[in-house]
């Protein structure tokens, strides 16, 4: 819901001694880690699957992934192909409006992630 509201607020919350990309960071970010935390949460309400902490790999002898590849590849694994390749779009786009603070974020890369957070929470129906 406050992912949506930044979304639809957009223009009016851009300060006048900023440009948009202060706002637009904020909103790929927000929806980034909404659909993050959205398909985690269905991976274990579904499955039980639980994200795995990296002294957990040392442990088990298993080649480190991230939690956030954790997510993703468990997606893919279980047949979410879609949202497993949206949840990564959100993440690469994520990645460029939080690390790279010269590269042009545009309205459609806030777009693109805001509709893909969207369309992974409708195609992961979470029963509670």
């Amino acid at each position: 819901m406050f992912t949506k509201l930044l979304y639809e607020n957009k223009e009016d919350l851009i300060p006048d001694s900023c440009d948009d990309r202060c706002i637009n960071s904020t909103i790929i970010n927000r929806s980034y880690y909404s659909a993050y935390s959205y398909s985690s949460l269905w991976l274990n309400n579904k499955y039980n699957f639980k994200v795995k902490k990296s002294w957990d790999f040392i442990n088990d002898n298993e080649q480190y992934k991230s939690e956030h590849r954790q997510v993703i590849d468990e997606l893919k694994y279980k047949k979410q192909f879609t949202c497993s390749n949206k949840l990564m779009e959100c993440k690469r786009i994520r990645n460029i409006a939080d690390y790279e603070m010269f590269h042009d974020i545009t309205d459609k890369d806030v777009e693109n992630c805001f509709k893909n957070m969207e369309y992974i929470i409708k195609k992961l129906k979470l029963e509670l």
